[in-house]
């Protein structure tokens, strides 16, 4: 269940922390108070969409934290372990930090996380219902994903789905396996004539670069051969009567040792002249060694230029780097050994085709049995629900048909089509709910799905979004009732305008909008036995909360008690 929520400068919001219990928490407040802020927050920590313009104003970020018990929901710790994030106490915490920047951050358990990673996390764990989601009642996707969740069907969904990807893709490949035999001719001549060519030449990566520099050095080596002469001759003499370094060297280092034999302490400075010595005559000697290694050999130069210039062609040619030509070289020689087997790949296809078509049917056929069976006992409980939510005459029916052919399955359905239908009175024909239920009818529909799904677990929270709209009177009471009954095993958080609904709450908030130094700020307040008294007359009587509305508040709170 979500115990905690930490708002910071999230529109009017400054600062507030939201502590929410088991069993039914309600919130309500006057229109424009802030109550859809907590809905976006909540939203937030789900994985939402983040817009700047929900930062408070002179604010440059905002942040929302939710605090989540795992402690019955061991498929969402198995979500986290299988992402990489840690599971300790048995709880999640979630925060999402926004920035004017752009730049926002998620952090899953105190780790930096991805906004991909965050709604897999958080996948099922909260239920949001709410007025808007009366169209998305509406569609097939929504529909089946409902009655999977009744019948616990929803693994064999996932797996049927996984299933009718897998043909889609296989047939896919089988398709452009199967091209026609003269574009399979051509492709193949065209493929051998380009790996003669690199064949021939034989690329080689990181050679072009080697010759780039070696063409360099081709065209320093007169210059680089008078330089090295001039240090050779400059260190040892072009002979042996011309005076050089290493001859004045030699010379020093003579007269040296003939003072150090006569003074002891020159021997420090003595040493560093014989070190010197020796560094130079090794100098020297490479240096002559460096000489007869620089080659301005015309042919040479002639190789290297030659071979630059056909990497130049090939990487014009081939649209690459040179040193991706060697990779090419064996994309081609791969393309062509499966243009050669192409019969063989063509017959692999086919077996895991109809391998996947065998097991398509196999579960195809279960889950439909399945989903029929399910349809039927959530219709005749829905249709109980909706009677007792004075929809007398209702009755709704969940319509599971089949799809023959495979090649017409989709992922999202499967083998099956789905329709929701309905009707209000007595003697009429049941009719889609979209043309047939008004928007408070509609209502009534999901909540009573809500209501009879809500018994088969699963789900961490579940939010409801004013979905009482437009209900009033008995209905609303009802409607109250229902939300009381669903959460006697789930955590409900929901956020109401009607009394008749807020005096079920175990747990009752209130969102409070007050201005302070011409800025507006909102908070969310506990409420106490008595300030729910009062709450529960303003929403009865207006602003002005008077004797006969308290009286009223009271009577309601005690007809939740029976």
């Amino acid at each position: 269940m979500l115990e905690l929520l930490r708002i910071k400068n999230i529109a009017v919001i400054d600062q507030t922390e939201i502590s929410f219990e088991s069993g039914l928490n309600i919130i309500s407040g006057e229109t424009g108070a802030g109550k859809s802020i907590v809905i976006e927050s909540i939203n937030l920590i789900l994985g939402g969409r983040a817009q700047t313009d929900l930062i408070r104003t002179g604010c440059e970020d905002a942040t929302v934290e939710g605090l989540f018990d795992l402690t019955t929901l061991t498929e969402t710790q198995q979500k986290l372990i299988e992402n990489g994030f840690p599971v300790e106490d048995n709880q999640l915490l979630i925060k999402r930090v926004l920035s004017r920047s752009g730049k926002h951050r998620v952090f899953i358990n105190g780790e930096l996380a991805n906004l991909q990673s965050l709604a897999r996390v958080t996948d099922g764990l909260i239920d949001c219902c709410g007025q808007h989601e009366n169209q998305t009642l509406l569609k097939q996707s929504s529909q089946i994903e409902l009655l999977d969740r009744f019948g616990n069907t929803v693994a064999a969904s996932l797996s049927v789905s996984n299933l009718v990807s897998s043909l889609k893709k296989s047939l896919q490949k089988l398709s452009e396996f199967e091209q026609s035999e003269q574009e399979r001719i051509q492709r193949t001549e065209f493929l051998k004539f380009q790996i003669e060519e690199l064949e021939n030449f034989s690329p080689v990566s990181g050679e072009e670069e080697a010759l780039q520099q070696e063409k360099k050095l081709f065209s320093t080596s007169e210059a680089r051969r008078s330089s090295v002469q001039y240090i050779i001759e400059g260190l040892s003499g072009s002979d042996a009567s011309e005076r050089s370094v290493l001859t004045t060297l030699k010379s020093i280092l003579t007269r040296a040792r003939s003072i150090q034999s006569q003074d002891d302490s020159i021997e420090l400075m003595t040493g560093g002249i014989e070190r010197g010595l020796v560094e130079l005559e090794e100098s020297s000697l490479l240096f002559s060694r460096y000489a007869d290694s620089i080659d301005h050999s015309p042919e040479r130069m002639n190789e290297v230029q030659t071979r630059l210039a056909k990497y130049a062609e090939l990487r014009r040619k081939y649209a690459c780097s040179g040193d991706e030509l060697a990779e090419r070289f064996e994309q081609m020689k791969r393309e062509l050994s499966n243009l050669d087997n192409m019969s063989e790949l063509i017959e692999n296809e086919k077996k895991m085709i109809a391998e996947i078509r065998s097991q398509l049917k196999q579960q195809g056929e279960k889950i439909s049995q399945d989903r029929k069976k399910f349809a039927k006992s959530l219709s005749e409980q829905v249709s109980k629900e909706l009677q007792e939510l004075k929809m007398e005459q209702a009755q709704f029916l969940i319509e599971v048909k089949d799809v023959s052919e495979d090649l017409n399955w989709s992922e999202a359905l499967g083998p099956n089509t789905i329709q929701f239908l309905i009707k209000t009175n007595a003697g009429d024909d049941f009719k889609s709910i979209g043309t047939i239920a008004s928007g408070g009818e509609l209502s009534r529909v999901l909540l009573s799905i809500r209501r009879v799904i809500a018994d088969q677990g699963g789900i961490g929270v579940y939010l409801f979004d004013e979905i009482d709209a437009g209900i009033g009177g008995q209905t609303a009471f009802v409607v109250g009732r229902k939300l009381k009954s669903v959460a006697k095993h789930n955590q409900v958080i929901c956020i109401t305008h009607v009394p008749q609904v807020a005096a079920f709450a175990d747990h009752h908030l209130s969102v409070i909008k007050t201005l302070d130094k011409k800025r507006t700020f909102t908070s969310v307040l506990k409420l106490t036995q008595k300030d729910r008294t009062d709450e529960l007359a303003r929403m009865l009587g207006g602003e002005v909360i008077t004797k006969k509305s308290l009286e009223n508040a009271k009577e309601l709170l005690a007809q939740t008690k029976h």
